[in-house]
């Protein structure tokens, strides 16, 4: 026997962590910080909503903050840079899909 059950999608983001999260402080309001990641996650929950993939909405959400400069998504080779790291670049962030295992940058 099977039943239906209604499944709610749920998006969940955060703002960095570690050092990156106490430098943030110095620059920028409690409240400016939670509405970036507020607004981070309903721009991948509003993909959702509208049909789009899981993968779809981890990406809207990741594209609002490299947009969006409280956050540094998208600038670690630029942190490499500064570190003084030299002709090293490396992959930091992908999405991976569960089923294929590929990898989206």
């Amino acid at each position: 026997m099977s039943s239906k059950t209604d499944v709610s999608p749920v998006m969940v983001v955060h703002g960095g962590a570690g050092v990156h999260s106490t430098v943030l402080l110095d620059h920028f309001t409690k409240e400016e910080i939670h509405e970036g990641v507020k607004s981070s996650a309903k721009a991948g929950y509003s993909k959702l909503l509208s049909g789009g993939s899981a993968v779809d909405a981890v990406e809207a959400a990741v594209m609002y903050m490299e947009e969006e400069h409280i956050f540094n998504a998208g600038e670690q080779l630029f942190l490499g840079l500064r570190l003084g790291f030299r002709s090293v670049m490396s992959l930091c962030e992908c999405v991976s899909e569960s089923v294929t295992q590929n990898c989206k940058l």
